[in-house]
């Protein structure tokens, strides 16, 4: 019985710390003139450890308890929009989904959704053209593409260096 108790403690520890890593990188993303997109990566890689060392339960209890808290403490709303929208849930969706053909679908029509809030609710009176949104969303897709990538290097590179957080679980 005490095994249990120790890793889900041990777990719950992890999550706990990351969590405020995760934090701290998203107020520091809004605070910061440079580097806002690498500290939103940074973010996420935060979030697919907790997901990969602790499991689906306490990765998705991260993810709300980081949505709440920068919510609540992060000054510019565009990070956070950025985390919930299209950041903050794709550790979850990248062991869900094992296609990288159908992850760039879902992130195609999210960015599209996204991209006709931004217009409809947002900026009504904002002039966006058609082909705006064709290049907005191949681009989106090439960087959605590279950071998958990037991910999963940092996903090899943690599970082979940094096999203590995932020892016992």
């Amino acid at each position: 019985m005490k095994k249990k108790s120790y890793k889900s403690a041990k777990k719950l520890a992890i999550s706990s710390i990351l969590t405020a890593l995760s934090i701290i990188t998203l107020w520091l993303s809004s605070v910061l003139f440079t580097g806002k997109l690498a500290l939103l990566g940074l973010c996420v890689c935060f979030s697919s450890l907790v997901f990969s060392s602790c499991g689906k339960k306490y990765g998705l209890l991260h993810y709300f308890a980081v949505t709440l808290l920068a919510f609540l403490f992060v000054p510019k709303n565009a990070q956070f929009f950025c985390y919930v929208l299209f950041l903050g849930y794709y550790p979850f969706l990248r062991l869900k989904v094992n296609s990288l053909v159908f992850r760039t679908i879902i992130f195609s029509i999210i960015f599209a959704l996204s991209f006709i809030f931004l217009k409809n609710i947002l900026l009504p009176g904002f002039t966006i053209m058609p082909y705006h949104y064709i290049i907005g969303l191949i681009g989106g897709v090439i960087v959605f593409i590279l950071f998958d990538y990037a991910l999963l290097c940092f996903e090899i590179f943690t599970t082979e260096r940094l096999s203590f957080l995932y020892k016992d679980n």
